[in-house]
């Protein structure tokens, strides 16, 4: 590695943390306001996303286990944000969707959560917003 690249490393590595910390203290504000867990807001954004869920996909996403899936969607469930329903394809399956009341309570919170990105992102253009959802999909990619 060159010198000049791991300069440019450090200084990326600066950047975003800052960046991160700037975007997590905010997120962490409004999850308190909508009672959200990190857990639990990233558990709905998956859901709301990705359609026929189960258990295994959730742990799979969350990368825990299947057992904390399902402790993290029993505990949404009693809240009434997530439901649990058979699957009409395979009897022995439950597919995991969002609630009426979920479905709410993830607009809001979502249309909040952009707010503030649009916050963050406010010193760029359009084209550079593109550029820089490029540049993070090229690096999640190229690292898994």
């Amino acid at each position: 590695m060159t010198t000049l690249r791991k300069k440019l490393i450090e200084e990326f590595l600066e950047v975003i943390t800052t960046l991160n910390r700037s975007i997590s203290s905010r997120k962490d504000l409004f999850l308190q306001k909508y009672n959200l867990t990190r857990q639990q807001a990233e558990l709905l954004y998956f859901v709301e996303r990705h359609k026929n869920n189960s258990i295994k996909t959730i742990a799979t996403f969350m990368n825990t286990t299947g057992s904390a899936a399902t402790q993290l969607v029993e505990g949404m469930v009693k809240s009434g944000y997530i439901e649990r329903t058979q699957s009409l394809q395979d009897r022995r399956s439950v597919v995991i969707t969002l609630s009426k009341q979920g479905k709410k309570k993830f607009s809001e919170f979502k249309n909040e959560h952009i707010l503030h990105i649009t916050k963050v992102v406010r010193n760029l253009t359009d084209k550079e917003v593109q550029q820089l959802i490029m540049l993070r999909k090229k690096l999640i990619s190229d690292g898994q």
